[in-house]
Order: structure tokens, then C-alpha cells, then sequence
């Protein structure tokens, strides 16, 4: 499945070179493959795409996750948090989350953000 959600972020981004998120998307496709040079030239183009633009929340943070830069990734959710990204939202259920989910700062996290309690 890795090769097929490579495939599409590549068409993605021929049909629109702007969409540099999905070059976050490749480099984790890439990464879960074992293919960890593809990954880094994906995050490494992604970081050259980006330079000049504005801090891009998600991408920086697909960035840090994929890197293994925890305290990166923590200090981005953070600042997330303290924007209201909507990004939030997606703390339990984004995959590329998985990482984080044992550490308790993501407990804490999650538990400020609310989507700890128990839906009724």
C-alpha cells in the first residue's frame, strides 16, 4: 500500500507543486517501506520547497516525527496548541501520531486538548 499512497502524492504534486504537504506524505510512505533515503530526500525537498514560505505547522511537525527530533515534534504541538491549529483535532486518530502516544507529554496534551473524555 506504501508503493500505491507514493504513487498518488507524486501525481499529487505534478498536478500541483504547491501541495508540498504531500511531500510529508511520501517521505512517511517512504520511511514505513524501509526505504530511509527516499524519506530523507523527500523531507529534505519538502524543507527546500518551504524555506521561504510560512512556518507550515504540520509539515514542520511530519518533519520532526519522521526525523525521530521528539522534542522538536513536542515543542510544535506545543506551539500548535497555543495557535488553536486545527491540527489538534487529529491527535488520536493521525497515524503519524504513533510515535508520541506513549510519552506523557502527548497524554498531557491530549487531556488539554479535551479529547480525552469519554464521549456520552
Amino acid at each position: 500500500m506504501h508503493a500505491a499512497a507514493i504513487a498518488a502524492a507524486q501525481k499529487g504534486l505534478e498536478l500541483d507543486p504547491d501541495r508540498t504537504d504531500l511531500l510529508i506524505d511520501i517521505a512517511y510512505s517512504y520511511q514505513q517501506s524501509g526505504r530511509f533515503k527516499e524519506a530523507n530526500r523527500a523531507l529534505e525537498e519538502w524543507q527546500r520547497r518551504t524555506a521561504s514560505r510560512y512556518d507550515n505547522f504540520y509539515g514542520s511537525l511530519g518533519v520532526a516525527l519522521l526525523s525521530g527530533h521528539r522534542d522538536e515534534a513536542f515543542a510544535n504541538l506545543e506551539r500548535q496548541y497555543r495557535e488553536h491549529s486545527g491540527t489538534m483535532i487529529l491527535l488520536n486518530v493521525d497515524p503519524e501520531f504513533d510515535s508520541l502516544r506513549g510519552d506523557p507529554r502527548f497524554r498531557d496534551l491530549v487531556h488539554r486538548v479535551r479529547l480525552d473524555r469519554a464521549r456520552g
